[in-house]
């Protein structure tokens, strides 16, 4: 009498029953949720915008991609909203949005995904859109502006006409990549520099928003160099890692983005 598997038939059987298998898996794998991998999305020149400047939006993919889509987050928990659908641009990788002059409304944190081969990709990393000049600018105080490697330096940053409770003191460029301090809840920015080193030189801007909208900041302040010296010669030793406008322009097509 021959051998019967678990399964209930022969053992001659068994490279049919696992092919039924691999064609079962195969069906119940297509019906699971896969993700191509996701973007990157850029903002550009910079995410600190002045109400009515040009905005450009970037989103990258690592695939060959016909569609995009750029999504903006809410302020929940929840997915991003469903946005709209864009076309790849030429060679069928990038996206690239574009709006004329900026507003409060358009202030947020976006994301963006990308169709490969009928597929969504997971979506981006989030990026900020800041919108300036929305508030009164509040006035930067730093002493002493010229210190030596060691020295104490305090930064102050207050209102001058609007409640402010909300500040951050930015470095360099004005990007949120480049924040030094920022405190929460408070009518005034207070921060001190223990021992001030060399890579404390820079430019500095601080902004004020309040708790309604995160993203809808004040005018910059006044802006302030601060000049550490850390040599005898007193040269002057900038800090590394300062984000750099870009060089040079580069020719591409863009879509108009926002009514």
């Amino acid at each position: 009498m021959k051998a019967h598997s678990a399964w209930g038939g022969s053992r001659a059987n068994t490279p049919l029953l696992l092919l039924w298998l691999g064609l079962r898996l195969s069906t119940r794998s297509q019906a699971l949720e896969f993700h191509p991998p996701g973007p990157e999305l850029r903002v550009r020149p910079h995410n600190i915008l002045r109400a009515g400047s040009p905005v450009f939006l970037d989103c990258s993919a690592p695939l060959g991609a016909d569609y995009f889509q750029v999504a903006r987050v809410s302020r929940g928990a929840g997915p991003p909203a469903r946005g709209e659908q864009y076309p790849a641009a030429p060679p069928g990788s990038e996206l690239h949005l574009q709006h004329p002059a900026v507003r409060a409304e358009h202030g947020g944190r976006y994301r963006c995904r990308y169709r490969s081969h009928g597929l969504w990709s997971r979506y981006s990393r989030a990026a900020d859109i800041i919108v300036s000049d929305l508030f009164s600018a509040p006035f930067l105080n730093i002493t002493p502006t010229k210190a030596k490697m060691g020295e104490r330096v305090t930064i102050r940053c207050k209102s001058t006409k609007d409640t402010l409770v909300f500040w951050v003191l930015i470095k360099g460029l004005l990007d949120t990549k480049n924040y030094v301090v920022e405190k929460v809840g408070v009518l005034e920015l207070t921060h001190v520099i223990d021992k001030a080193m060399p890579s404390h030189t820079g430019m500095y801007t601080c902004y004020g928003h309040n708790h309604t909208n995160s993203h809808a900041w004040s005018y910059g302040s006044n802006p302030v160099f601060v000049d550490v010296r850390g040599n005898e010669n007193g040269a002057l030793t900038f800090s590394p890692g300062i984000y750099l406008p870009y060089a040079g322009l580069v020719l591409i097509p863009v879509l108009n983005w926002w009514a």
